[in-house]
């Protein structure tokens, strides 16, 4: 009875694990433990417009949409500059102390707009003619900025794609260790059992069974810490970035069948930081020369009218007496009371208390700062691209090597087992190399995960991330 027990479970059990010989297969035919559709969903690859629509929902992307709208709208302020300016006046009151010596075309000392009494009104418009630049170089500076702005908009994307790679691969790789060690820890149960049996028959010993039964109690703590792990990981995915486990599975077949086996890395100049580097070291130029323009003198028109008393328009002209009740007579021939003026003027700063001077003092040392902000870019790319590649030439090796690996211990396996139909039994060894084998397809599974992450850093690092998925980027709606 108890052979023929042997025989079924190293048939049907442990011959199917050694010759399988990847993660897969065992989720797919030995997800006990859990469901395979919560765990492993099998789903199609996703849209490029159902990628656009997730990173759109993220509240970091909405911020890099509005940074464009303060950008843009920054231009629009900086181009009012061109526009002439409409202003109004209305004042109202008393003079309190009359010492005025002036007089008006009828001779009298008491002008109205000179008696401050009554209320008074003024129009002007005002026009910028020339100003050596200055303004223009306002506006190019805010357009420079909105360019930056799109560049971080695009960065941003960038960034939340790859944490949303990283996080989904990473989940890949956890499911399956869940899968893979409650499989392997079912068919070290199973061999526990069978030697329990074996001994109590008085063909086996002790040894033997506490043996099998310390393996059993570490995969089960390895177990549980997968477990674990996979279950932070779900948090995360639907709290970052509030995906559900199918869409991270869609997203993961979408990289697969787009990207390249061995991307390669481009040159500095394509990075997104070397090109915002290169954008505020523009701005640093243009924000010098409007420094030092603003030094020349600024032409400027104005037209005004005036009007006096306009709520008394007709007490004006010479006081030739007063009435019986005290009211002041006056001599009304030709009363007015306004005028308009145009002006043409010619301003320039003659001393600032040095303002303009530290001001280029700043730029200019800001300017050296972004040079060396250059030369770091470059280096720090250099370093990481490096990096990049040999990383992805060891998890090549390494993945390979874990291939060869599985390979030689399922038939090393396979061997063992066929071993038992002769009665040539040896429980723990089946059980360790069982165990073995799931720490291999284990650590194949993290192997691939990160081949993917690397893949996408270097994407990332050539700024073709976004391109390549063919993400839209939404268009600010200001």
């Amino acid at each position: 009875m108890f052979k023929s027990v042997k025989l079924s479970f190293s048939i049907t059990a442990l011959s199917a694990v050694a010759l399988t010989g990847t993660s897969l297969a065992l989720a797919d035919d030995h997800a006990s433990g859990f469901a395979g559709d919560d765990v492993l969903p099998v789903t199609s690859a996703m849209s490029a417009d159902q990628l656009s629509q997730i990173l759109a929902a993220h509240p970091r992307q909405l911020s890099s949409l509005e940074a464009i709208c303060e950008s843009k709208i920054g231009i629009s302020v900086a181009k009012t500059a061109y526009f002439p300016k409409l202003s109004a006046n209305i004042s109202g009151g008393d003079k309190l102390v009359d010492k005025t010596t002036r007089s008006d075309e009828f001779g009298g000392t008491n002008s109205p707009e000179y008696d401050g009494k009554g209320v008074n009104a003024t129009l002007s418009i005002s026009q910028l003619l020339y100003d050596w630049g200055v303004t223009g170089n306002t506006v190019q500076v805010e357009r420079e900025k909105t360019t930056k702005a799109r560049l971080l908009n695009r960065e941003t994307a960038d960034a939340q794609t790859l944490g949303l790679l990283d996080l989904s691969f990473k989940l890949d790789a956890a499911a399956k260790a869940v899968v893979i060690g409650q499989q392997t820890l079912d068919q070290m149960n199973f061999v526990l059992s069978n030697t329990e049996k074996k001994y109590k028959l008085g063909a086996g010993t002790l040894t033997e069974v506490k043996e099998l039964s310390l393996m059993v109690l570490q995969r089960e703590g390895l177990l549980q810490s997968a477990t674990l792990r996979y279950e932070s990981l779900v948090k995360s995915l639907k709290t970052q970035y509030g995906v559900s486990l199918e869409e991270a599975a869609a997203l993961r077949s979408m990289f697969v069948n787009l990207r390249e086996e061995n991307p390669v890395p481009t040159g500095v100049e394509a990075t997104l930081s070397y090109r915002q580097n290169e954008l505020d070291r523009e701005i640093a130029k243009l924000e010098d020369k409007k420094l030092s323009r603003s030094r020349f003198p600024k032409v400027q028109a104005e037209l005004a009218g005036r009007a006096w008393d306009i709520q008394e328009q007709d007490s004006c002209g010479m006081v030739t007496g007063s009435d019986i009740f005290g009211n002041v007579q006056r001599l009304r021939q030709d009363c007015r009371a306004y005028e308009a003026t145009g002006n043409l003027s010619l301003s320039m700063p003659l001393y600032d208390g040095g303002e303009n001077k530290n001001r280029r003092r700043a730029v200019a040392s800001q300017m050296r700062r972004l040079a060396s902000v250059e030369r770091s870019i470059m280096r720090d790319h250099d370093v990481t691209a490096s990096d990049l590649v040999s990383q992805l030439n060891d998890l090549t090796r390494a993945s390979a090597d874990n291939v060869n690996q599985i390979a030689a211990l399922s038939s090393r396996l396979a061997d063992v087992a066929r071993l038992q139909e002769a009665t040539q039994s040896n429980f723990p060894l089946l059980a360790s190399l069982s165990d073995k084998l799931g720490d291999l397809e284990i650590q194949q599974a993290s192997v691939i995960a990160e081949l993917e992450n690397t893949r996408a850093q270097i994407y990332s690092l050539n700024d073709q991330l976004v391109d390549i998925l063919a993400i839209s980027l939404e268009q600010p709606q200001c």
